[in-house]
């Protein structure tokens, strides 16, 4: 049981504001719980916000302790969204308040790619190949395809396909290009790691993860780290590329052990995150793993201290009745929880525009009238009038401009599901004024 006195602070910038905020839709404890965010357009659904740039930690500290004397609240606990940051926002307010928190240590494996895949490598667990180059660095052994990307970032931004040189060397080029527009932009902030009395620096603007391409069926799952490090699974999505690299056309919520067509079971993948939990040297908290698996093997993508943020929150809730982050909360509170993923599927389709130009419409009528679709919900992440720019190889999102959910979909057809749906949404695209 919670006191009325008692809040817990979500610190949350403005990744994906339509995604985080579904998280708090049917939240339990909303009237405990405070929101640090830089964005107006965040909707908290009731939950409090605080708005402020997140320039250095201290500043946001201040204001939530400002707020928290003001109205006579105690923090109880931190849901860290900080990752871009390196979770320093996150960790400011929890050692101030001695809270329970990640270690520095597990902080920087969490928000840094190559701290993790060297992590996973040094524990036996099974990840793709790779190597950290810069831009001077010799690549006439590289072997191809391979995967460029950044060594901090999320939801696949400046991540690149490379299938020969001189498209990884244009790459490249794009990376170094697209940070010098924002010289200190967040993804792109030199990474201090300290080990022992021994302290370094890795910099994302000039070092650069070079990673094997692995082909097959890439999977997310959230897991919460139980007592004793064991993991255990709370949700498994199943992704389904689109023709960006990194981008999806959907996700498939489903429980591995309902499915005969699944190639694993929910113990094999709870085993797997519990190695991960393990090797990282998790306590406590909710993680997200983004995971292949190739027909034998779990090979880890990556990972990082807190839930999975994407268009399947909202479906989670929708089907589960609950969510990664209200597990979270219940961690925290100490309140007990027996999550088992239930025996039903939901999928999640996007929508993407095919030009560019002013966005006058999207006509989901065709879906809405048949039934065999289940469909439960439309979204748009855009009204009418939006103008559609140029899409850049790295940033695919600027053409998504919404999804639709789906419930008791049959895991052997989601697949072909997916494009038979987003053939039956129409985007009225006008062209640009040359006026």
């Amino acid at each position: 049981m919670i006191q009325n006195n008692s809040v817990i602070v979500l610190v949350m910038p403005n990744i994906d504001d339509d995604d985080l905020s579904a998280m708090l839709v049917n939240l339990k404890y909303k009237k405990n719980v405070i929101v640090a965010t830089n964005t107006e357009k965040f909707e908290s659904h009731g939950a409090e916000k605080l708005i402020a740039e997140f320039d250095y930690p201290k500043k946001i500290l201040d204001i939530v302790n400002e707020w928290c004397g003001k109205n006579k609240k105690k923090i109880i606990g931190i849901v860290a969204f900080d990752e871009e940051y390196h979770y320093a926002f996150s960790e400011s307010i929890a050692r101030a308040h001695n809270l329970p928190f990640h270690s520095r240590k597990i902080l920087d494996i969490a928000s840094n790619k190559f701290l993790q895949k060297s992590l996973f490598k040094n524990a036996g667990i099974k990840t793709p190949e790779f190597a950290l180059i810069c831009d001077k660095s010799d690549l006439s052994d590289a072997k191809y395809p391979n995967v460029l990307k950044i060594m901090t970032g999320y939801a696949s931004l400046f991540n690149f396909y490379n299938k020969n040189e001189k498209e990884l060397k244009q790459n490249i080029g794009r990376i170094r290009k697209g940070h010098t527009k924002e010289l200190n932009h967040l993804l792109f902030l030199p990474h201090k790691i300290k080990e022992g009395s021994k302290e370094d620096k890795l910099y994302s603007k000039k070092q650069f993860i070079l990673e094997e391409f692995v082909d097959g069926t890439e999977y997310s799952c959230d897991y919460a780290v139980m007592p004793g490090g064991s993991a255990k699974v709370l949700r498994i999505a199943k992704k389904f590329k689109s023709r960006n690299f990194g981008y999806f056309n959907g996700f498939l919520l489903f429980n591995p052990d309902y499915e005969k067509d699944s190639q694993f079971k929910l113990k094999d993948i709870e085993q797997f995150c519990t190695r991960i939990s393990k090797a990282i040297g998790l306590k406590s908290g909710v993680c997200m793993l983004d995971f292949i698996f190739d027909g034998k093997d779990f090979i880890a993508i990556e990972t990082t201290t807190r839930p999975g943020v994407a268009s399947f929150i909202e479906l989670m809730d929708k089907i589960y009745n609950y969510t990664s982050l209200g597990i979270a909360i219940d961690m925290i509170i100490g309140t007990d929880f027996d999550i088992k993923i239930p025996n039903e599927t939901g999928l999640v389709v996007a929508f993407y525009a095919k030009k560019e130009g002013v966005l006058k419409s999207i006509d989901y009528s065709e879906i809405k009238r048949d039934k065999k679709y289940r469909l439960l919900s439309v979204n748009n992440y855009y009204a009418s009038g939006f103008k559609i720019k140029k899409v850049k190889k790295q940033d695919y999102f600027a053409h998504l401009m919404g999804y639709a959910l789906f419930k008791d979909v049959p895991y052997e057809k989601a697949d072909s599901l997916v494009f038979e749906i987003q053939g039956k949404v129409y985007i009225d695209v006008a062209p640009f004024s040359r006026t």
